[in-house]
């Protein structure tokens, strides 16, 4: 072997000539291989290098060190230490490189698949889709509506409009029914008093129970928001109170709660003295370690009085509407034959409604209807072979026409009411008043032996024609008022909390020992002292100032509601800048106590027109959503436009891809 030594240019010399040598000498040719072989290992290699010309020609190919390139087209990785440009050159021909040109030419960069988001463009479009969802959800749409709402949208008026069943869901349940929430909790640290309202149905073999919160701003009025709507194991005291418990505790609304509302079974109450221990009223009191108002549904009260009171007559009203009804309601011959005695006896043909066994409210509009067809129904049956009993008994003796047109007249009494004590926003004051109102109506009703109108004419025309006794009749309607008034006594204690403060209705001066009265009730139910009485006298001062003759004989202040006056009071005072904190946290707990459990039961209604057979699938949390958008957001579709237009942070949430994540 020859000895590697240092390769100068005197070797390179002496190298070519023995070269020459051997060449010439025709030496074995494999010897010479050899030779030429030992030469160029000797020499030094020469590595090409990525510069400053290639990378500007070449932008796709990135530098991975030590001679080797990335080409960002096909992700291969190469070479270029030997041949430099030559193989950059080598690399663009090959087929991979050239398959993936191809495929980038025919294919659309991922990130044209995303929105921009911040732009005033992309921003614009998301308020137009929360819109959109939230127009979904207010009118009880299905949310695969919207895939026909989007298509319809984005071809006649905004061509990136995109509002797919999935999005539109995912922005109702992760977007706006958050958003309601966060503002319904910012509200809710403003107060310093609520109630609750509490009812449980059942969904199938599901047992839902909503949590309805009622509070008071003094500049804005009385707020009845939906807090929690969840499913439970079942309706027993225990079970109800335990969630209701833990629900305040998660809210921190224990320290504010005030008063528990629900229907006046004995699961919430333990009956009308309420004092058994076994309901949820007393469990919750007993973990506030304090005192709360219980207030019962007074709707129920009515309701049950006068279905006890009609039950005394010696026609039973609500089987015979019910009978009648269901004689028509599927057999079209039947009612084919009544238009023809409707047409006979010259009465215009209305249809026969039904009567729901649950509520009187449905009772007097189906007891309408066939009075106002009575002369067609009686000849009617009266010409039928086979009548049911009840329905011939009705329409062949002449008094059953005179009690059904009494009780027709005061269940127009007793709806109003109902009415009146059902709206969303009633008051406990304004419920006592109404129910005192009530029981004095029906007292004097029985001393004055009052019959409606309608009744006494008729009763007036039976006596002539000697087919009734008057003495009797008017025995039977006072005692129709001493069940009334019988029924509404038992419940004569469900208010007693509420009298205390029934100076609030502003239909006298305002008087200072009742105000104090007032505050000293409120004060015992804490440990602390809430409302300060010493400066509640000044503060009463002002408003008793303002209360002059000559503000209530104000047109607008006749007509204006409870709630109505005191926030007007309030909004005076905020612009005149006069802080009166303790008459206001007195008005605010008065204000705070809501008359019935109305409210809750609506949420009922309004969840069985979304969650419908047709969308029996739909999850639990997303029902929540809807109910929450439907009940706790309460503005119109332009409204809501017109709230989330410039709200960022929204729309930004509408674009991002994080609203398709579930939400717990």
């Amino acid at each position: 072997m020859l000895r590697h030594t240092r390769f100068t240019s005197q070797t390179a010399l002496f190298a070519g000539e023995c070269l020459r040598v051997v060449m010439q000498s025709q030496i074995n040719r494999f010897c010479s291989v050899l030779f030429i072989l030992y030469f160029f290992s000797i020499m030094p290699k020469r590595k090409c290098k990525f510069t400053d010309d290639l990378q500007r020609e070449f932008s796709y190919l990135r530098d991975q060190g030590h001679g080797k390139l990335l080409c960002n087209i096909c992700l291969s990785v190469f070479s270029i230490s030997h041949g430099g440009r030559s193989d950059v050159k080598d690399h663009l021909a090959t087929k991979k490189h050239k398959a993936s040109i191809e495929a980038a030419a025919s294919s659309s960069c991922v990130t044209s698949f995303f929105k921009t988001t911040g732009t005033n463009a992309a921003l614009a479009i998301a308020a137009k889709e929360a819109t959109f969802a939230y127009h979904t959800a207010t009118h009880g749409q299905s949310f695969k509506s919207s895939d026909c709402t989007s298509k319809l949208v984005s071809k006649l008026f905004e061509p990136k409009f995109s509002l797919g069943k999935t999005k539109c869901e995912s922005i109702v349940v992760n977007v706006i029914a958050p958003m309601s929430t966060d503002e319904l909790r910012k509200e809710l640290d403003l107060v310093n008093f609520v109630t609750v309202t509490i009812d449980a149905s059942n969904r199938k073999e599901v047992k839902l129970v909503p949590i309805v919160v009622r509070y008071f701003l003094p500049e804005t009025g009385v707020k009845v928001k939906l807090l929690q709507f969840k499913s439970v194991p079942g309706e027993t005291a225990a079970i109800l109170s335990e969630y209701l418990l833990s629900v305040l505790d998660r809210t921190g609304l224990k320290e504010k709660l005030i008063g528990f509302c629900a229907d006046n079974c004995n699961t919430n109450f333990g009956g009308i003295k309420r004092r058994g221990q076994k309901n949820v009223f007393f469990k919750v009191k007993e973990n506030l370690k304090r005192n709360i108002v219980g207030i019962g549904c007074a709707v129920h009260i009515v309701h049950n009085c006068l279905q006890h009171a009609v039950d005394t007559l010696p026609v039973c009203v609500e089987s015979l509407v019910v009978k009648i009804y269901k004689f028509f309601y599927i057999y079209t011959v039947r009612v084919s034959e009544l238009k023809e005695f409707c047409e006979f006896v010259d009465v215009e043909y209305k249809r026969v409604l039904q009567h729901g066994n649950t509520r009187f409210l449905s009772l007097l509009p189906a007891l309408q209807r066939i009075l106002e067809m009575f002369e067609a129904l009686k000849s009617y049956f009266k010409s039928q072979e086979r009548c049911p009993t009840i329905i011939s008994k009705c329409f062949t003796e002449p008094a059953q026409e005179l009690y059904l047109t009494f009780v027709h007249g005061e269940l127009e009494y007793f709806n109003k009411i109902m009415l009146k004590m059902e709206r969303q926003k009633t008051s406990a004051v304004d419920v006592a008043n109404i129910f005192m109102e009530l029981k004095f109506n029906l007292h004097e009703k029985k001393v004055n032996n009052f019959v409606p109108y309608r009744a006494k004419c008729l009763l007036e025309k039976l006596e002539k024609e000697g087919e009734i006794d008057v003495r009797v009749f008017l025995t039977e309607v006072r005692d129709f008022y001493e069940k009334c008034e019988s029924y509404l006594n038992g419940y004569s204690d469900i208010y007693e909390d509420v009298v205390p403060h029934l100076w609030m209705n502003l239909s006298e001066d305002l008087s200072w020992p009742l105000i104090r009265g007032s505050a000293e009730n409120i004060n015992k139910m804490f440990q602390k002292q809430m409302i300060n009485v010493d400066f509640l006298f000044d503060e009463h001062v002002l408003v008793k100032k303002y209360m002059s003759e000559r503000e209530r004989n104000k047109e607008s202040w006749k007509n204006a509601s409870l709630e109505q006056k005191w926030t007007q009071l309030f909004q005076i005072f905020s612009n005149k800048s006069i802080n009166i904190p303790n008459f206001q946290k007195l008005v605010e707990f008065v204000l705070c106590l809501p008359g019935t459990s109305a409210p809750v039961e609506r949420i009922f209604s309004i969840m069985n027109n979304m969650w419908s057979d047709d969308r029996g699938q739909m999850l639990e949390q997303n029902v929540k959503a809807l109910l929450t958008c439907k009940i706790n957001v309460d503005l119109t579709c332009t409204e809501f436009y017109e709230k989330i237009r410039s709200n960022t942070v929204l729309l930004k949430k509408v674009l991002s891809t994080e609203k398709y994540h579930t939400t717990s």
